[in-house]
């Protein structure tokens, strides 16, 4: 499959209750937040990467990661698609990128770490996407796709 990008044409905006989850964090947040909220948000990220490098580092094959990590992404950094607690997930997961981006921008060697994790977790949450969840997430982020 071939993913093209078309940021150039209007975006389809989705209902809230059709939300994709999945996130490609263009826009960092701009809000208040509590010294304690920062500390939580990413710590738990923190873990979920670090789960990620242990669990890889165990050789373990994409089926079994995925099964392994789904209940610590579940437990860390749910991300309701729709709901009361929709939005402060999201919120939650943006944040803790940002936070993390930022800790592990110092070296290359930190950040090639950082970006590795976040790739995994990446691909698990797009493996996760139901129904057309997928195509959904194409078109929310201005992207296309072709059968190859």
């Amino acid at each position: 499959m071939l993913v093209g990008n078309r940021r150039s044409t209007a975006r389809a905006s989705a209902a809230p209750s059709q939300r994709v989850t999945v996130s490609l964090y263009e826009k960092p947040p701009r809000e208040e937040m509590t010294l304690e909220e920062f500390e939580v948000f990413a710590v738990d990220r923190l873990k979920v990467l670090r789960t990620i490098d242990a669990l890889r580092q165990k050789g373990f094959k994409p089926k079994e990661l995925e099964a392994e990590l789904a209940p610590v992404v579940r437990e860390l950094l749910p991300l309701a698609s729709a709901g009361p607690q929709a939005p402060s997930d999201a919120r939650k997961d943006s944040v803790s990128h940002f936070i993390l981006r930022l800790a592990y921008s110092r070296s290359e060697e930190l950040r090639r770490w950082f970006l590795t994790q976040e790739c995994a977790l990446f691909r698990h949450r797009l493996s996760r996407l139901r129904g057309d969840g997928f195509a959904r997430f194409l078109r929310e982020h201005g992207l296309s796709s072709k059968k190859c």
